[in-house]
Protein backbone atom coordinates (compact mmCIF):
# COMPACT_ATOMS: atom_id res chain seq x y z
CA UNK A 1 0.00 0.00 0.00
CA UNK A 2 2.97 2.19 1.13
CA UNK A 3 4.92 1.53 -2.37
CA UNK A 4 1.72 2.23 -4.30
CA UNK A 5 1.02 5.48 -2.82
CA UNK A 6 4.96 5.99 -2.95
CA UNK A 7 4.93 5.24 -6.89
CA UNK A 8 1.59 7.30 -8.04
CA UNK A 9 3.09 10.49 -5.83
CA UNK A 10 6.75 9.95 -7.38
CA UNK A 11 4.59 9.64 -10.68
CA UNK A 12 2.89 12.80 -10.02
CA UNK A 13 5.97 14.88 -9.30
CA UNK A 14 7.49 13.52 -12.23
CA UNK A 15 4.43 14.92 -14.05
CA UNK A 16 4.44 18.29 -12.23
CA UNK A 17 8.23 18.85 -13.22
CA UNK A 18 7.70 17.99 -17.12
CA UNK A 19 5.07 20.28 -17.11
CA UNK A 20 6.22 23.26 -14.94
CA UNK A 21 7.55 25.86 -16.67
CA UNK A 22 11.54 26.42 -17.49
CA UNK A 23 13.62 29.11 -15.93
CA UNK A 24 14.43 31.59 -18.42
CA UNK A 25 18.37 31.93 -19.20
CA UNK A 26 19.86 34.77 -20.54
CA UNK A 27 19.91 33.72 -24.31
CA UNK A 28 16.16 33.15 -24.10
CA UNK A 29 15.39 36.61 -22.31
CA UNK A 30 17.29 38.58 -24.77
CA UNK A 31 16.23 36.49 -27.71
CA UNK A 32 12.27 37.08 -26.34
CA UNK A 33 14.02 41.01 -26.15
CA UNK A 34 14.81 40.78 -29.79
CA UNK A 35 11.59 38.97 -31.12
CA UNK A 36 9.04 41.06 -29.07
CA UNK A 37 10.93 44.48 -28.93
CA UNK A 38 13.28 45.09 -31.07
CA UNK A 39 12.08 43.50 -34.17
CA UNK A 40 9.40 45.54 -33.81
CA UNK A 41 10.82 48.87 -33.83
CA UNK A 42 8.87 50.95 -36.67
CA UNK A 43 11.69 53.36 -38.54
CA UNK A 44 12.56 56.11 -37.08
CA UNK A 45 13.82 58.66 -40.23
CA UNK A 46 10.31 57.85 -42.34
CA UNK A 47 8.08 57.22 -40.18
CA UNK A 48 8.86 58.33 -36.24
CA UNK A 49 9.83 61.71 -36.69
CA UNK A 50 7.38 62.80 -39.85
CA UNK A 51 3.71 63.72 -39.24
CA UNK A 52 3.38 66.08 -36.77
CA UNK A 53 0.75 68.81 -36.45
CA UNK A 54 -1.64 70.16 -33.90
CA UNK A 55 -4.53 67.88 -32.69
CA UNK A 56 -7.33 69.46 -32.66
CA UNK A 57 -9.30 68.48 -28.57
CA UNK A 58 -10.83 65.79 -29.19
CA UNK A 59 -8.32 64.41 -31.42
CA UNK A 60 -6.05 64.14 -28.78
CA UNK A 61 -6.59 61.09 -26.93
CA UNK A 62 -7.48 59.03 -29.98
CA UNK A 63 -4.26 60.23 -31.36
CA UNK A 64 -2.70 59.24 -28.17
CA UNK A 65 -3.92 55.75 -28.10
CA UNK A 66 -3.62 54.82 -31.96
CA UNK A 67 0.25 56.05 -31.72
CA UNK A 68 1.00 54.19 -28.69
CA UNK A 69 0.01 51.19 -29.90
CA UNK A 70 1.35 51.65 -33.42
CA UNK A 71 4.59 52.65 -32.11
CA UNK A 72 4.84 50.91 -28.70
CA UNK A 73 8.24 49.50 -29.13
CA UNK A 74 9.76 52.83 -29.90
CA UNK A 75 8.16 54.31 -26.71
CA UNK A 76 10.03 51.22 -24.67
CA UNK A 77 13.04 52.02 -26.47
CA UNK A 78 12.87 55.96 -25.60
CA UNK A 79 11.95 55.00 -22.02
CA UNK A 80 15.05 52.43 -21.69
CA UNK A 81 16.90 54.60 -23.00
CA UNK A 82 15.80 57.46 -20.71
CA UNK A 83 16.48 55.14 -17.34
CA UNK A 84 19.90 54.31 -18.18
CA UNK A 85 21.28 57.60 -19.25
CA UNK A 86 19.87 58.96 -16.03
CA UNK A 87 21.04 56.06 -13.71
CA UNK A 88 24.12 56.69 -15.73
CA UNK A 89 23.94 60.42 -14.80
CA UNK A 90 24.09 59.55 -10.83
CA UNK A 91 27.47 57.66 -9.61
CA UNK A 92 25.32 57.36 -6.74
CA UNK A 93 22.32 55.63 -7.71
CA UNK A 94 24.01 53.87 -9.90
CA UNK A 95 26.72 52.19 -6.98
CA UNK A 96 23.00 51.82 -5.01
CA UNK A 97 20.88 50.38 -7.59
CA UNK A 98 24.09 47.06 -8.45
CA UNK A 99 24.33 46.76 -4.45
CA UNK A 100 20.74 45.84 -4.76
CA UNK A 101 20.86 44.02 -7.76
CA UNK A 102 23.51 41.86 -6.20
CA UNK A 103 21.97 41.64 -2.85
CA UNK A 104 18.71 40.30 -4.48
CA UNK A 105 20.30 38.42 -6.96
CA UNK A 106 22.59 36.64 -3.90
CA UNK A 107 19.77 36.13 -1.47
CA UNK A 108 17.53 34.11 -4.32
CA UNK A 109 19.82 32.75 -7.38
CA UNK A 110 23.02 32.44 -5.77
CA UNK A 111 22.90 31.07 -2.09
CA UNK A 112 22.15 27.69 -1.81
CA UNK A 113 22.03 27.24 1.87
CA UNK A 114 19.13 28.96 4.52
CA UNK A 115 19.81 32.27 5.30
CA UNK A 116 20.87 32.46 9.28
CA UNK A 117 21.61 35.23 11.18
CA UNK A 118 22.57 35.32 14.94
CA UNK A 119 21.92 31.37 14.85
CA UNK A 120 18.37 31.78 13.71
CA UNK A 121 17.00 30.14 10.44
CA UNK A 122 15.34 33.03 8.43
CA UNK A 123 12.44 32.00 6.54
CA UNK A 124 11.59 33.15 2.72
CA UNK A 125 8.96 35.72 4.17
CA UNK A 126 10.84 37.48 6.63
CA UNK A 127 13.95 37.24 4.34
CA UNK A 128 11.38 39.12 1.54
CA UNK A 129 10.17 41.78 4.36
CA UNK A 130 13.57 42.56 5.93
CA UNK A 131 15.28 42.78 2.09
CA UNK A 132 12.51 44.84 0.58
CA UNK A 133 12.85 47.47 3.51
CA UNK A 134 16.69 47.41 3.37
CA UNK A 135 15.99 47.88 -0.67
CA UNK A 136 13.41 50.99 -0.07
CA UNK A 137 16.09 52.53 2.58
CA UNK A 138 18.87 52.63 0.33
CA UNK A 139 17.09 53.89 -2.72
CA UNK A 140 15.80 56.47 -0.17
CA UNK A 141 19.11 57.52 0.75
CA UNK A 142 20.76 57.14 -2.22
CA UNK A 143 19.16 59.29 -4.57
CA UNK A 144 18.11 56.60 -6.43
CA UNK A 145 14.43 56.88 -6.31
CA UNK A 146 14.79 60.73 -7.49
CA UNK A 147 16.70 59.46 -10.53
CA UNK A 148 14.04 56.67 -11.08
CA UNK A 149 11.10 59.23 -11.07
CA UNK A 150 12.82 61.50 -13.01
CA UNK A 151 13.37 59.07 -15.87
CA UNK A 152 9.75 58.05 -15.69
CA UNK A 153 7.98 61.64 -15.57
CA UNK A 154 10.77 62.06 -18.44
CA UNK A 155 9.36 59.31 -20.99
CA UNK A 156 6.00 59.81 -19.83
CA UNK A 157 6.45 63.94 -21.51
CA UNK A 158 8.10 62.68 -24.33
CA UNK A 159 6.00 59.56 -25.14
CA UNK A 160 2.33 61.16 -24.53
CA UNK A 161 4.40 64.57 -26.21
CA UNK A 162 4.81 62.51 -28.99
CA UNK A 163 1.66 60.54 -29.17
CA UNK A 164 -0.20 63.80 -29.22
CA UNK A 165 1.42 65.93 -31.99
CA UNK A 166 2.01 62.57 -34.09
CA UNK A 167 -0.52 62.15 -36.81
CA UNK A 168 -1.69 58.31 -36.89
CA UNK A 169 -1.24 56.42 -40.09
CA UNK A 170 -3.77 55.85 -42.42
CA UNK A 171 -4.24 52.57 -43.32
CA UNK A 172 -6.21 51.71 -46.93
CA UNK A 173 -7.41 48.60 -48.04
CA UNK A 174 -6.19 48.29 -51.21
CA UNK A 175 -8.64 45.38 -52.74
CA UNK A 176 -12.00 46.85 -50.66
CA UNK A 177 -11.13 50.36 -51.23
CA UNK A 178 -12.53 50.56 -47.54
CA UNK A 179 -10.12 52.60 -44.97
CA UNK A 180 -9.53 51.37 -42.11
CA UNK A 181 -10.63 52.22 -38.55
CA UNK A 182 -7.81 55.13 -37.87
CA UNK A 183 -8.57 56.71 -40.94
CA UNK A 184 -12.90 57.23 -40.50
CA UNK A 185 -11.45 58.65 -36.89
CA UNK A 186 -9.16 60.87 -38.37
CA UNK A 187 -11.06 62.22 -41.36
CA UNK A 188 -13.79 63.67 -39.52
Amino acid sequence: NFCTQFDISAGLMAQQSANAPRSLDTQSVVALIKTKVWDSVRPWVGEFFTGFSKPSGSEVTKRIQMNLSHFRSNYAVIGFSLLVFSILSSPLALFALLVIAFAWLYLYVLRQTPLVIGGRLISDWEKKILFIAVTVILLLFSGATSVLMWSVGASVVVIVGHAALRVPIVLHDEETGVDSFLSRVFTR
